[in-house]
């Protein structure tokens, strides 16, 4: 055995301890802590090909869980945001994107975001990803949650910063929320992201919106982030 993988068997084993000595609700956020930064650091150690992360990517990955946790905007599925949750036609979701979505907003920070008629191909997406508006690949996964996306970008305050610049020099700034969605026997958790360009003039336009539905995909799209602002 290496000397990492003894000293990590032996971490490993006084975690267990320590944990042990925690309370029940303690341990569980201690334990649900671990398990998100592993997450992270294991997504960020397959996109970069690299078997020993530098220190400085670790702590960054700790900085994005802070901000999660602090930040994390949360709401449940209710009312007029869960008003096409049921079946919805395309023709439906491209009316009240029209009606109710289309037009400017300030996020929490007092950044102006406008959403144009034009950003309605997020609602399309073929089987090589691109939004061909085409009613084959309308998707109602998006139409039922269209309620959801100026609700999430006028009060969520998870926000994070694409590391990737786009070849324009355009950033992406990408807003999160937490939702619970009340089913017949139980409750389920859909995290929703919301994604808006900033072009050179650092005015902000949506671009699209999508529900995640597993904890760890959302991982995944924020490890390559950075808390904003």
């Amino acid at each position: 055995m290496s000397a990492t993988k003894a000293r990590v068997k032996a971490l490993l084993s006084e975690l267990q301890k320590t944990i042990e000595k925690l309370s029940p609700d303690n341990a569980a956020m201690a334990l649900i802590s671990f398990a998100q930064i592993s997450q992270i650091l294991l997504h960020r150690q397959q996109r970069l090909g690299k078997c020993v992360l530098k220190r400085k990517m670790v702590t960054q990955a700790w900085e994005l869980l802070a901000n999660h946790h602090e930040k994390c905007f949360q709401f449940k599925c209710e009312g007029p945001l869960a008003e096409y949750l049921g079946d919805v036609s395309e023709g439906d979701a491209v009316s009240y994107y029209g009606s109710e979505v289309v037009g400017s907003l300030k996020d929490p920070l007092g950044q102006t975001i406008a959403i144009s008629d034009g950003a309605l191909v997020h609602l399309y997406k073929d089987g090589n990803g691109d939004h061909t508006m085409e009613s084959q690949f309308f998707q109602p996964t998006r139409g039922k949650r269209l309620p959801w996306i100026r609700h999430v970008l006028a009060n969520s305050k998870s926000i994070y910063l694409s590391s990737e610049a786009m070849p324009s020099g355009e950033r992406r700034l990408i807003y999160t929320a937490r939702v619970i969605v009340p089913l017949k026997d139980r409750d389920v958790v859909n995290y929703f992201i919301v994604i808006g360009r900033r072009d050179k003039n650092t005015n902000l336009h949506f671009l699209t919106a999508f529900p995640v539905f597993e904890e760890v995909e959302f991982l995944e799209i924020i490890e390559r982030t950075e808390p904003y602002p």
